[in-house]
């Protein structure tokens, strides 16, 4: 892979992981509602599936 391939696969990561991290947040301190933070859940899931996908 290539470096430019290898840094957007990372960002990927870090956006993934970041919304996780606030959605779950979002639960826990009842901020703005269930589904708001339930969509960015699966957002991250879906990221982080499709960087697997595309580095088989």
């Amino acid at each position: 892979m290539s470096d430019l391939t290898q840094a957007a696969i990372t960002a990927a990561m870090f956006a993934a992981f970041a919304l996780i991290g606030t959605g779950v947040w979002m639960l826990v301190k009842h901020v703005g509602t269930k589904l708001k933070a339930g969509l960015m859940i699966a957002a991250g899931a879906v990221t982080i599936f499709n960087v697997w996908v595309n580095t088989l």
